[in-house]
């Protein structure tokens, strides 16, 4: 999630003082995210 990297680095550059909460949606059908997380968890 390069939006929540990006954000982390400007507070330790103290540009802004917190990160955002963020979301993240992906449409039905189309499971990107998931499949990453899923492969993470199973060691692939």
């Amino acid at each position: 999630m390069s939006g929540h990297k990006g954000f982390k680095e400007l507070k330790e550059l103290s540009v802004t003082d917190a990160i955002p909460e963020m979301t993240g949606i992906q449409a039905e059908g189309s499971r990107p995210v998931v499949d990453v997380i899923d492969r993470a968890r199973d060691g692939l």
